[in-house]
Order: C-alpha cells, then sequence, then structure tokens
C-alpha cells in the first residue's frame, strides 16, 4: 500500500504504522518543518520506531540538544543520533537519528 503526500498532513490514521522512516526527505522541507516531526510523530504506533536519515545542513538546530528536546517534546523516547559516512552519491556526513513513540 503506497500513497504520495505531503509529509506534513499524513493521509493516515493516528497510531496507524509500526515504523516510520525518512530517508534524505526532511531537508527539503522549507516552510513548517516541525509539522512533519509531528505527523510522522502522529501515525507511528505506541512503541513504535522513528527513523530519519538527513545530513547535517538539514538542521538548523543544535542536533543532540534543540532537535533531540523537540523530538522529545512531539512524543518521541529514547532519542539518539548515530554519525554516518556514505560514499553516495559523494563522500559526506549524515545523521540517523532514532526513536521511539512514547
Amino acid at each position: 500500500m503506497s500513497k504520495k503526500a505531503d509529509a506534513r498532513c499524513i493521509p493516515y490514521p493516528n497510531n496507524f504504522f509500526d515504523v516510520v522512516v525518512a530517508s534524505f526527505v526532511l531537508h527539503m522541507i522549507y516552510k513548517n518543518r516541525d509539522s512533519a516531526f509531528k505527523e510522522m510523530i502522529r501515525v507511528l504506533k505506541p512503541k513504535g520506531r522513528f527513523t530519519i536519515i538527513e545530513p547535517p545542513k538539514a538542521f538548523k538546530w543544535k542536533i543532540n540538544g534543540d532537535l533531540k528536546r523537540k523530538l522529545e517534546d512531539f512524543g518521541l523516547k529514547n532519542v539518539k543520533f548515530t554519525p554516518i559516512k556514505i560514499n553516495y552519491p559523494k563522500k559526506r556526513n549524515v545523521y540517523a537519528i532514532y526513536g521511539e513513540k512514547k
């Protein structure tokens, strides 16, 4: 099952998915990025897993401070950040950000 939708208005009911993954998506959302975070967490089941992978420049906030608090405020727990080196399309660092819905 797949649907094309705006990440800020996901057309699924609350607590629908066991896992939400977004790779290289959020850095393309310039307005109301918080709405995308809230929507991804809204459709996630309690204890569901949340993962995003983004380049560091995607976030205005300090990765380990502001963003962690923001995601916790939106309903995640056990938020962790892992730097990852990738070689596609060129060598660069990205962050994998993990959490679990409360």
